[in-house]
């Protein structure tokens, strides 16, 4: 029997080359101990595709493929609006948090590759 376990939760935005992130999707509240400008909550999620073996003695999970997303979370993820003055500024900082998603993301496959070796 195969199963496929996917973990999905509306506050996730999961990496797409055609989906950028805008201003809006940081939808957290600054940490007042953290100086910087803005913050991006970003990590990885992993699917997998699964079946039973089912025996007599015992039942045992046989892993068939695994899939290593890249998240952002809006929830944890804020931005000071009152630090960026002007346009310029702005897109650049956004610009450099699209960046540190775009990474998680290429380590994601690496992160996926690497365990679809060991499948």
């Amino acid at each position: 029997m195969k199963k496929r376990y996917d973990l999905t939760n509306d506050e996730y935005i999961y990496w797409d080359k055609k989906r950028k992130l805008t201003w809006n999707d940081f939808k957290g509240n600054p940490n007042p101990e953290n100086p910087h400008t803005a913050s991006s909550a970003i990590g990885l999620k992993f699917d997998y595709e699964f079946e039973y073996d089912e025996r007599k003695t015992k039942t045992k999970i046989i892993f068939k493929d695994i899939f290593v997303k890249s998240t952002f979370t809006s929830s944890l993820s804020w931005v000071r609006q009152e630090r960026i003055d002007t346009d310029l500024k702005s897109s650049t900082l956004l610009n450099h948090e699209q960046g540190h998603f775009d990474l998680t993301h290429k380590f994601s496959l690496t992160v996926q590759e690497k365990i679809r070796e060991q499948l």
